[in-house]
């Protein structure tokens, strides 16, 4: 579905979930690390070039 509405193909659909969970396992790893640290902060160098 996610292929389809996002007009990608299933392998850039797959590599898009990769790299999701990758920066959810980041978020997740610098949360515990630093709590009280601002969440968008942490995670400025996931940011895509578009949001920077």
């Amino acid at each position: 579905m996610y292929a389809r509405s996002h007009k990608v193909t299933v392998e850039e659909a797959i590599a898009d979930s990769e790299r999701d969970q990758v920066a959810n396992r980041l978020e997740r790893e610098r949360g515990r690390k630093y709590p009280y640290c601002n969440c968008s902060i942490l995670m400025h160098d996931l940011l895509p070039d578009y949001k920077k």
